[in-house]
């Protein structure tokens, strides 16, 4: 048996609160998936053959992705290959010796007979220590969790003992080079145990010293993934808050020295997260990373924050104005200068696709309308207590009766708000920029348009006091059973109660 993704029998990611979980896609872009378990509550091996990831290698060994929780897998989407990671010249072992050999015997032989508990330890593992983090980028979702850290003692413990049997560790962020556990191990950790050990990390490259690129140079393979988000100065700037453009350059061309010295298979990439902030600026992001030889990829920001999100506006028309001439530009870019560099026209770039398909197009050929809003006073005060002052206003398009996901956003200045809204029906939702958007089923308003002006009324305000408490949770059991309630985290849940109860 091949299975279509090797993950489930390879991969753990652990984030710094405790939350294992197969894969980065496990539970973002679509796909909502619950957590395989928490190493502050039970042992890593535990996990690792636990009711979570043995449903998942068993739907994945029958091919059904839906089953598995993978059918919307952005990485699937974008034609990776989730083949069996490791260093082929294991196979010179003529008779498997060391330990990591040794455990990939198994583990192959695991995966033709698709087993869903395993003898073989994981082979790649993802550790976020920490969020701590020197930069402060518009769209990140961390600045509320910078203070987590994994407490049971022995955790970190247990991750570290599998050394000898991985094929990748992958030091986590925040930024991973901030945190004094990777600074320790790039530099002092006994690698000799494992020779076959690739490291792999995501980093600002902000930080990347002479002793880290010595440590670095210890490991036998090197995949290094640099976070831009921009291919010039002033985007690069605007997105990352206190990075600096021309350390941040030096440093790549640092790393691309490295592994070029190196050889195959190590490597240097650089990602965008693309947003609002961003989107013009991707056919530089391209070039910048063509005309250094290296790969480049993109991740659509779509949850949160929505003020950055590609799918949920405030006026559509002038925030995505330019975007469909900058991708169109970008595919250029890349088609002309790989056939300038390399002397033959790249394969085509199926991130360019996703994010096309991420952004709702369809919206933008309705009509929309400004309109502005009252929020009453003791909502407001709620919502200030709850979250700061700092608050945005969610609109949930309802379309039989059923809510949508956020479409539109404004920030709440003191009671009122401003928007664009084609016709039709709305649930509101208050958040801060850090938090899913989240509705108040029981707060709705409508737009209609009379002389071709749009006329905002509200139809239905959310009750107040405890009566509002049993409202709320009955209008969660309900959004519970659709994938938007998926989407909210407890603490949104909870959140939604307390605007809504206190006096």
């Amino acid at each position: 048996m091949t299975p279509r993704c090797h993950v489930p029998w390879q991969q753990m990611v652990i984030d710094a609160n405790g939350t294992v979980n197969p894969c980065c896609y496990w539970s973002a872009y679509g796909n909502l998936n619950p957590a395989c378990g928490n190493l502050n509550e039970t042992p890593l091996l535990e996990i690792w053959n636990g009711p979570v990831y043995q449903n998942l290698r068993r739907n994945m060994a029958r091919g059904d992705l839906v089953a598995a929780g993978c059918a919307n897998c952005l990485a699937l989407r974008q034609g990776n290959v989730m083949g069996l990671q490791f260093d082929p010249d294991v196979a010179t072992e003529t008779s498997p010796a060391s330990p990591y050999a040794q455990n990939m015997h198994v583990l192959r032989e695991e995966i033709a007979r698709g087993a869903t508990v395993l003898q073989a330890k994981p082979t790649v593992v993802s550790l976020t220590a920490s969020y701590a983090c020197n930069f402060r980028c518009i769209h990140c979702y961390q600045d509320a969790m910078r203070g987590l850290r994994i407490r049971r003692e022995s955790a970190i413990e247990e991750v570290l003992a599998l050394i000898p049997y991985l094929d990748q560790i992958i030091p986590g962020g925040g930024e991973p080079l901030l945190h004094p556990l990777w600074r320790k191990f790039l530099t002092r950790a006994e690698i000799s145990v494992n020779p076959y050990l690739q490291l792999s990390t995501t980093t600002n490259a902000s930080l990347v010293t002479d002793e880290v690129l010595a440590g670095l140079a210890r490991f036998k393979r090197l995949a290094l993934n640099v976070s831009l988000d921009g291919g010039t100065k002033a985007a690069f700037e605007t997105v990352r808050v206190n990075g600096r453009w021309e350390r941040v350059v030096a440093n790549i061309d640092r790393m691309i020295e490295l592994v070029r010295r190196k050889g195959p298979p190590s490597f240097v990439s650089v990602t965008m997260s693309v947003m609002k902030a961003n989107l013009r600026d991707l056919p530089h992001l391209v070039e910048f990373a063509i005309r250094r030889g290296i790969t480049f990829g993109l991740s659509p920001v779509i949850s949160m924050p929505v003020d950055q999100s590609l799918t949920c506006f405030n006026d559509p028309v002038a925030e995505t104005t330019g975007w469909r001439e900058a991708i169109a530009e970008a595919r250029r870019r890349h088609q002309q200068l790989g056939l300038e560099i390399r002397g033959a026209p790249p394969p085509g770039h199926t991130h360019f696709d996703v994010l096309e398909e991420t952004i709702p197009w369809a919206i933008f050929q309705q009509p929309h309308y400004s309109v502005e809003g009252f929020v009453p006073s003791r909502l407001v005060r709620n919502c200030w207590k709850q979250f700061g002052r700092d608050v945005l206003v969610g609109f949930f398009p309802v379309v039989g009766r059923q809510l949508q996901e956020c479409r539109y956003y404004a920030p709440l200045e003191g009671e009122r708000y401003r928007v664009w809204l084609p016709e039709g029906e709305f649930a509101l939702g208050f958040f801060p920029r850090n938090m899913y958007p989240s509705p108040l089923p029981s707060y709705r308003i409508r737009v209609s348009v009379a002389a071709g002006l749009g006329r905002l009324e509200t139809i239905r305000l959310p009750m107040p006091g405890a009566s509002a408490v049993k409202a709320v949770e009955k209008a969660l059991r309900h959004v519970a059973k659709t994938a938007l309630g998926h989407l909210l985290p407890d603490a949104s849940k909870k959140a939604l109660k307390r605007i809504l109860v206190r006096p």
